[in-house]
């Protein structure tokens, strides 16, 4: 099977883990949905995929904004489908990315995840610190008066 680098990526992105739809449509995800490699999901929770895209079924219903909240992934046997040569292209992705960050990309959103909640429990505790300090600066004035 054919695919270009950008399908192939994108291919590597979907058989890790499940994306919404807004966050990779374009022509790529059509290319792959034209040769059956892409699994739909309904975003609020289901783990059984469509039977089919359900993409022109809401665009007929005029629900297009509901298509956003669609989970995409690759078909389970995607390796079957592509072939060993495409097979390989995404597992040497793969492992590039691994060594690149150290980890899977899984986890390593799943760190910087952390990392930005982390960040912003920190944010909020300096500025409570901040307004306690300047309350007290406040009050200190009022007594001085």
């Amino acid at each position: 099977m054919e695919l270009t680098d950008t399908e192939i990526h994108l291919l590597t992105r979907l058989s890790r883990d499940r994306r919404l739809y807004a966050e990779c449509k374009g022509a790529d995800l059509d290319a792959l949905e034209k040769v059956g490699l892409l699994q739909w999901f309904d975003a609020r929770g289901s783990t059984t995929p469509f039977n089919e895209d359900p993409r022109p079924l809401f665009r007929l219903l005029l629900f297009s904004g509901r298509i956003d909240y669609f989970w995409v992934a690759s078909v389970e046997n995607w390796r079957e489908l592509v072939g060993p040569e495409v097979s390989a292209k995404v597992d040497a992705i793969n492992e590039i990315e691994q060594a690149v960050t150290g980890r899977s990309s899984i986890s390593g959103q799943l760190a910087a995840d952390e990392q930005r909640r982390r960040g912003s429990r920190d944010e909020r505790s300096k500025w409570r610190t901040i307004d306690a300090a300047a309350g007290q600066q406040i009050g200190d004035l009022a007594r001085a008066i």
